[in-house]
Protein backbone atom coordinates (compact mmCIF):
# COMPACT_ATOMS: atom_id res chain seq x y z
CA UNK A 1 0.00 0.00 0.00
CA UNK A 2 2.88 2.40 0.80
CA UNK A 3 5.76 0.84 -1.15
CA UNK A 4 6.69 4.18 -2.76
CA UNK A 5 6.95 5.87 0.63
CA UNK A 6 9.12 3.34 2.47
CA UNK A 7 12.35 5.34 2.20
CA UNK A 8 10.67 8.54 3.43
CA UNK A 9 8.95 6.64 6.25
CA UNK A 10 12.25 5.19 7.42
CA UNK A 11 14.06 8.56 7.39
CA UNK A 12 11.21 10.36 9.17
CA UNK A 13 10.95 7.61 11.78
CA UNK A 14 14.71 7.60 12.46
CA UNK A 15 14.89 11.40 12.75
CA UNK A 16 11.84 11.44 15.02
CA UNK A 17 13.43 8.69 17.15
CA UNK A 18 16.69 10.64 17.48
CA UNK A 19 14.76 13.81 18.31
CA UNK A 20 12.77 12.00 20.99
CA UNK A 21 15.90 10.33 22.36
CA UNK A 22 17.80 13.62 22.68
CA UNK A 23 14.73 15.28 24.23
CA UNK A 24 14.54 12.53 26.86
CA UNK A 25 18.28 12.82 27.51
CA UNK A 26 17.98 16.58 27.95
CA UNK A 27 15.22 16.12 30.55
CA UNK A 28 17.28 13.50 32.41
CA UNK A 29 20.49 15.52 32.21
CA UNK A 30 18.87 18.73 33.44
CA UNK A 31 18.26 17.07 36.77
CA UNK A 32 21.86 15.87 36.98
CA UNK A 33 24.05 18.62 35.61
CA UNK A 34 23.69 22.20 34.42
CA UNK A 35 26.96 22.21 32.48
CA UNK A 36 28.01 21.95 28.87
CA UNK A 37 26.83 18.31 28.63
CA UNK A 38 23.23 19.50 29.00
CA UNK A 39 23.78 22.26 26.46
CA UNK A 40 25.18 19.70 24.02
CA UNK A 41 22.13 17.44 24.39
CA UNK A 42 19.66 20.32 24.04
CA UNK A 43 21.46 21.50 20.92
CA UNK A 44 21.25 17.92 19.61
CA UNK A 45 17.50 17.85 20.20
CA UNK A 46 16.97 21.09 18.29
CA UNK A 47 19.32 19.93 15.55
CA UNK A 48 17.31 16.72 15.01
CA UNK A 49 14.10 18.76 15.04
CA UNK A 50 15.58 20.97 12.32
CA UNK A 51 16.65 17.91 10.27
CA UNK A 52 13.20 16.39 10.67
CA UNK A 53 11.44 19.62 9.69
CA UNK A 54 13.68 20.14 6.67
CA UNK A 55 13.20 16.57 5.48
CA UNK A 56 9.41 16.68 5.92
CA UNK A 57 9.21 19.96 4.01
CA UNK A 58 11.15 18.37 1.15
CA UNK A 59 8.54 15.61 0.79
CA UNK A 60 5.51 15.66 -1.44
CA UNK A 61 2.37 16.93 0.30
CA UNK A 62 0.70 13.53 -0.12
CA UNK A 63 3.50 11.83 1.84
CA UNK A 64 3.18 14.38 4.65
CA UNK A 65 -0.59 13.82 4.77
CA UNK A 66 -0.03 10.07 4.84
CA UNK A 67 2.40 10.44 7.75
CA UNK A 68 -0.16 12.55 9.61
CA UNK A 69 -2.77 9.81 9.21
CA UNK A 70 -0.31 7.14 10.34
CA UNK A 71 0.63 9.28 13.34
CA UNK A 72 -3.05 9.52 14.35
CA UNK A 73 -3.55 5.79 13.84
CA UNK A 74 -0.62 5.11 16.16
CA UNK A 75 -1.64 7.67 18.72
CA UNK A 76 -5.35 6.95 19.01
CA UNK A 77 -5.36 3.15 18.65
CA UNK A 78 -9.12 2.69 19.19
CA UNK A 79 -10.67 1.27 16.07
CA UNK A 80 -13.41 -1.10 15.03
CA UNK A 81 -11.56 -4.41 14.90
CA UNK A 82 -14.01 -5.77 12.35
CA UNK A 83 -12.68 -3.27 9.78
CA UNK A 84 -9.45 -3.71 7.85
CA UNK A 85 -6.49 -1.43 8.50
CA UNK A 86 -6.72 -0.15 4.91
CA UNK A 87 -10.40 0.71 5.38
CA UNK A 88 -9.70 2.56 8.64
CA UNK A 89 -6.82 4.43 6.96
CA UNK A 90 -9.03 5.53 4.05
CA UNK A 91 -11.86 6.60 6.36
CA UNK A 92 -9.49 8.62 8.53
CA UNK A 93 -8.07 10.22 5.38
CA UNK A 94 -11.59 11.37 4.43
CA UNK A 95 -12.29 12.60 7.95
CA UNK A 96 -9.10 14.59 8.65
CA UNK A 97 -8.68 18.15 7.52
CA UNK A 98 -5.35 19.07 5.99
CA UNK A 99 -3.76 22.48 6.21
CA UNK A 100 -0.77 23.68 4.26
CA UNK A 101 2.23 21.39 4.20
CA UNK A 102 4.09 23.81 6.47
CA UNK A 103 1.36 23.66 9.13
CA UNK A 104 1.15 19.86 8.86
CA UNK A 105 4.93 19.57 9.26
CA UNK A 106 4.81 21.86 12.29
CA UNK A 107 2.06 19.74 13.85
CA UNK A 108 4.03 16.55 13.25
CA UNK A 109 7.32 17.89 14.59
CA UNK A 110 5.62 19.23 17.73
CA UNK A 111 4.81 15.69 18.82
CA UNK A 112 7.64 14.63 21.13
CA UNK A 113 6.75 10.92 20.89
CA UNK A 114 6.22 11.13 17.11
CA UNK A 115 8.48 8.11 16.66
CA UNK A 116 6.28 6.02 18.96
CA UNK A 117 3.08 7.14 17.24
CA UNK A 118 4.55 6.37 13.83
CA UNK A 119 5.89 3.00 14.95
CA UNK A 120 2.49 1.98 16.32
CA UNK A 121 0.76 3.29 13.18
CA UNK A 122 3.17 1.36 10.97
CA UNK A 123 2.50 -1.79 13.00
CA UNK A 124 -1.25 -1.27 12.73
CA UNK A 125 -0.95 -0.96 8.95
CA UNK A 126 1.62 -3.77 8.77
CA UNK A 127 4.18 -1.43 7.19
CA UNK A 128 7.78 -2.53 7.55
CA UNK A 129 10.27 0.26 8.13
Amino acid sequence: MFENYSFAFKIVYELARKKHETYSQSNDATHINNGSFVDEIVVGHYQYNKYLTTFLLSLDEEVVHTLKIIMYLGRDKEFDESKSAEYIFSELKKYLDFDTKEIEVHQLTNKIPLDEYLEQGFQFLNVKI
